[in-house]
């Protein structure tokens, strides 16, 4: 195994135990700890050199607001008077 899926691994049991320890009231102190360094090596290693803002991340996140706005049953998440499919074609244009 190498180093990346090691640390990977890691992160991810770190996750998953820090979290449900906080959930479960236990060991907060001590789980606290591993739970703080696994955002901090994020930043270090991750964003820092890179920026704090991903071309790619953003173009996910406009996507997936875009699903979100337009399947869900319920827009009043969604900014403005909610989604086109809302609107009659010959209002769809109109703000």
């Amino acid at each position: 195994m190498r180093i990346p899926s090691l640390l990977a691994w890691a992160t991810v049991l770190v996750e998953i135990f820090g979290g449900l320890a906080f959930l479960l009231g236990v060991f907060v102190a001590l789980a606290s700890i591993p739970m703080a360094i696994v955002p901090l090596v994020a930043i270090f290693t991750v964003h820092l050199p890179n920026g704090f803002s991903s071309i790619k991340l953003q173009a996910f996140g406009r996507a997936m607001s875009a699903i979100f706005c337009t399947w869900l049953p319920s827009r009043r998440w969604c900014s403005g008077r909610g989604s086109a499919l809302d609107r009659p074609a010959d209002r769809a244009a109109v703000p």
